[in-house]
């Protein structure tokens, strides 16, 4: 019989591979004469703990390039192929196939490709009838509701907007969260800004490196926590908790929903955070700082290879299966991709979270192509390896072999083998009994199968009831009552009676899951706030309290300020390596909205580190909180008077940091108080900001240049370089440029625009695609072409198209589209996608249906549905001025030409407004000011746009 099937596979495999997508042929750009080892031999190559054995489940050509595996419901191996790493091609090559071993000897035994169109495939699960895959810029959701392994219908598009310029870094690695979300992960090296297709900018969410979670029927997308470089693995422990692996600063980090950890480079998208929490793991897999990353790689000799092989990490596996020994048990594997093996973690709890020491390797490869990528235990409890199989350094500088990939099964002894199942056909009270099987696998895709059933109508009340007579019982462990938990939350909810009763329960590991669940459901009860007060007061726990401050940003406003109160008193977790951050985290935004009341705070924070970040944060406003400055003296002399000398003096430091860089800054008029204070510590740090309080030395040129580093600074560096005539500041401006929030791209527009020594510079950054042709908006285009510089104006047409025309070109342009936009065709118009256009292109200065800026005249009450009055005023704006919109051109002393809308003038000053801002200029400054007859409507916006968004803009403007 295993004869017959056996060859009933490989037929399978040979017809596929003379029929349809199999004739696929990829492309090897590794250097010709190096080929890997075959797949057995690598296989017989493995060292592995004396028990264990590795067999070859699949190998090329069958399986190359196995960039993801995922299981199903049928304990079948879905493995991702990404033929697009590194050129990132929009080929459409990119496969997904179907592996099924039905009697279970280690060897696949049939073979399907379910999909062969992707373009940038990086991860992929199976759930809610069909696959979801990592297809950037693209989340897609494959349908096969039928379950027959065909797609119902092409890939629909859940979430755009996922950068296609991260190379190595990109989004990746689709994972079921025991909550019912989908978790996904990404790298550092290009943020993406994601939502729903049509979102409109402002509303996307900003991602960079860390992990994100998309609700599956509703698709609202979360961040999770910030952080790292390139996370490229997540699983979770018994108790819920989650940890993540990655790259070259660290590899392993215990994941706190709210968190920041530390990236390799840069701020990102989060001002203000100061601190971040570091890695979990008490140690490195290689010898020196992260930093001396590039002398470890590639299996280095000596002291690296003996702490576990490099720096470059793949996959997260806590073993929670049946086959392996019991001391492997919740216990963490990674791929170490210079090493070439796995290493083994070893989670043991300390204070409010857990520390990772490092256990003996779990394999080594033998032979340098081995590229671990994923590791993942099935139905048996025997774990599938994944080797993407290839020469060379993580990066694959040396080119890519794609004609090879392995996939390795490896078992304890003899793997349990019950024949083949389908868990998908279980009842509602069998699927429920699964929440007490010892192989996770079991317990995770029956708790997302109830949550299926319930999203789609079905009647699962008979496993809800016997869920909840489990939890109620007290019988089972806590690990158990756990899992009873997350099955509830996600098909159904726990319900507000029993999650209030947990709250009491004597586990801290249920008692802070009751709190995650309270929060997810929404503000919480006065009951259960009160309850959730004296858990954050009476300090029992580190873990609970960890939970408060995670779930901080759940609650309503006044139930965060009262929480405020007991998180800021100390019960013993000064030295905790995740309370001190998570507490200030959940601080920030209160600090930010309401810094007078804040100050408040500080009377009671006994920590250090966050009194210190909330005087800082106060400070850095001290332009816009000049009257709290002399308060935060007060209170910190009163603070020095009640003893507390460690708070006083990190609130000295709080203010030093916050002004760190500035020159010339009015002092509080108490500040003598501490520069005089009769604590030395305070003195000395006092005594430090004297050159930031000298009013005789101003900003110059290079302390602005120096700021731009500082995230809570580089706005206003940016504005202020427009001052100082230097072409140096432009590329200083633009080196960081890929790592800037909107608000700073937006400054940089409008401060490089501003100069002809600056212009240049920026036009041949978006030559070179270092900047986005996007973020040049055509008024910043007008502003250059105002420079009146004929240089720049070849350049600014080569780049970013032509300003003006003739009024012939323009008539022939409006009739062109008048022919071209019949009924019909405006009738087949995206009005989402016309609103996310309008919105990027047009707001800015108009408003429509009670939404966009005031620069332009109001668009409610245009004539709209005239097409030619849309089209003239869209490529003609001139052709009928008044006098109230026309461009005002001011040439200042300092040499900056500056255009827009004249809004307010006096005696002294003239106020001129741009899309985004306005600014105030003495008219002393003013050499010239000129109004020409042209718009402050700017020409040429149909031509940034290809001819469907053009459609999609004159649907919306017309409904």
């Amino acid at each position: 019989m295993k004869d017959f099937l056996r060859a009933i596979g490989l037929l399978c495999s040979c017809s596929l591979s003379l029929f349809g997508s199999d004739r696929y042929i990829p492309f090897n750009t590794q250097e010709l004469g190096r080929e890997p080892l075959a797949p057995e031999e690598a296989a017989a190559m493995m060292q592995l703990p004396e028990g264990f054995s590795a067999t070859l489940f699949a190998g090329e050509p069958d399986v190359r390039q196995p960039i993801a595996l995922k299981l199903d419901d049928r304990g079948r191996v879905w493995v991702a192929e990404s033929y697009s790493y590194k050129e990132w091609e929009m080929k459409g090559e990119d496969r997904i196939l179907v592996l099924e071993d039905s009697d279970n000897d280690g060897k696949f035994d049939s073979r399907k490709i379910f999909y062969d169109k992707a373009t940038h495939l990086s991860g992929m699960v199976v759930g809610f009838g069909g696959v979801w895959i990592c297809d950037s810029p693209n989340l897609e959701f494959i349908p096969d509701r039928d379950g027959d392994d065909v797609p119902d219908g092409p890939p629909e598009v859940v979430l755009d907007g996922f950068s296609t310029a991260a190379n190595h870094n990109f989004f990746n690695g689709l994972t079921w969260g025991l909550d019912g979300w989908l978790y996904g992960r990404h790298g550092i090296t290009a943020a993406s800004l994601v939502g729903k297709p049509g979102t409109p900018a402002k509303e996307r969410i900003d991602i960079s490196c860390g992990i994100w979670r998309l609700h599956p029927v509703t698709h609202e997308v979360e961040i999770v926590a910030r952080g790292t470089t390139n996370p490229w693995g997540l699983d979770w422990n018994d108790m819920g908790e989650m940890f993540m692996t990655g790259n070259v600063n660290g590899h392993l980090w215990h994941v706190i929903p709210g968190a920041y950890y530390p990236r390799m480079h840069g701020q990102g998208s989060a001002a203000h955070v100061y601190d971040r929490i570091p890695m979990t793991a008490d140690h490195l897999h290689h010898e020196g700082e992260w930093t001396d990353r590039r002398q470890f790689r590639d299996n280095a000799e000596g002291l690296t290879n003996l702490l576990g092989g490099g720096h470059s990490h793949c996959g997260a596996m806590i073993y929670l299966g049946d086959n392996w020994p019991e001391k492997y048990r919740d216990t963490l594997f990674l791929s170490n991709t210079h090493g070439r093996r796995i290493n083994n973690e070893i989670l043991q709890r300390s204070g409010s979270g857990y520390v990772a020491t490092h256990g003996n390797d779990f394999m080594i490869a033998n032979h340098p192509w081995y590229k671990g990528v994923t590791q993942i235990y099935g139905p048996d409890g025997g774990v599938y390896l994944s080797d993407w199989t290839d020469f060379g350094e993580c990066h694959d500088n040396d080119g890519v072999h794609r004609t090879s990939g392995r996939i390795y099964k490896v078992v304890y002894g003899g793997a349990n083998h019950s024949g083949p199942f389908d868990l998908e056909m279980g009842s509602n009270l069998e699927l429920a009994s699964y929440q007490l099987h010892r192989n996770d696998y079991y317990v995770r895709h029956a708790r997302r199968l109830l949550q299926e059933r319930f999203h789609a109508g079905i009647d699962i009340e008979d496993a809800r009831r016997e869920l909840f007579r489990m939890l109620d019982s007290g019988e089972h462990a806590v690990d158990r009552q756990l899992r009873f938990m997350w099955a509830l939350h996600s098909s159904g909810g726990v319900g507000e009676k029993r999650l209030t009763a947990l709250l009491n329960h004597g586990d801290e590991h249920v008692r802070s899951w009751a709190i995650r669940l309270i929060g997810e459901d929404g503000h919480p009860t006065k009951d259960q706030f009160r309850k959730i007060s004296d858990l954050a007061r009476d300090g029992v726990s580190r873990l609970v309290r960890l939970y408060v401050a995670s779930t901080f940003p759940r609650f309503s406003e006044d139930q965060q300020w009262a929480l405020a109160e007991e998180l800021v008193t100390d019960f013993g977790y000064v030295s905790d390596q995740n309370l001190p951050y998570m507490i200030w985290y959940a601080l920030l935004p209160l600090v930010e909205s309401n810094p007078a009341r804040a100050l408040g705070l500080l009377s009671n924070c006994s920590d250090s580190q966050v009194y210190k970040n909330i005087v800082r944060r106060i400070a850095s406003d001290f332009d816009l909180n000049a009257d709290l400055m002399p308060r935060l003296v007060k209170e910190i002399t009163a603070t020095l008077d009640r003893g507390d000398q460690l708070q006083a003096r990190a609130g000295v430091k709080g203010i030093a940091e916050a002004l760190n860089g500035l020159k010339g800054i009015e002092a509080p008029a108490n500040w003598e108080l501490l520069a005089s204070s009769l604590d030395a510590g305070v003195r000395a740090i006092a005594a430090e900001l004297e050159e930031v309080f000298d009013q005789s030395v101003p900003m110059t040129e290079r302390d602005w240049l120096s700021l731009l580093g500082n995230q809570s600074r580089r706005n206003q560096a940016i504005v202020e370089l427009a001052a100082f005539d230097d072409p140096a500041i432009a590329a200083a401006i633009l080196r960081p440029y890929r790592r800037y929030l909107t608000d700073d791209r937006q400054a940089t527009m409008a401060t490089l625009s501003s100069r002809v020594s600056f212009a240049g510079t920026l036009l041949r950054a978006i030559k070179n695609g270092m900047v986005p042709r996007s973020d040049l908006s055509a008024f910043h285009a007008r502003q250059i072409y105002n420079l009146s510089d004929d240089g720049l104006n070849a350049l600014l047409e080569q780049v970013w198209g032509q300003l003006r025309q003739s009024p012939e070109n323009k008539q022939a342009q409006i009739k062109s589209w008048q022919a071209n936009l019949t009924p019909d065709r405006l009738g087949d118009g995206n009005i989402v996608n016309g609103k996310s256009l309008f919105q990027r292109s047009c707001a800015s200065c108009h408003t429509l249906f009670g939404e966009g800026g005031s620069l332009g005249p109001p668009l409610d009450g245009g004539d709209r549905q005239n097409l030619y009055y849309l089209l003239e005023n869209l490529i003609d704006p001139g052709a009928v001025l008044p006098q109230d919109y026309r461009m005002n051109v001011l040439t200042l002393k300092d040499g900056r030409v500056l255009s827009g809308n004249i809004t307010a003038q006096s005696r002294h000053t003239i106020t001129i407004a741009g899309p985004n801002s306005a600014e105030v200029i003495p008219v002393s400054e003013i050499i010239e000011q000129s109004q020409t007859e042209q718009s402050t409507m700017p020409e040429g916006l149909l031509q940034t746009m290809d001819e469907r968004e053009v459609v999609d803009l004159i649907a919306y403007l017309q409904q």
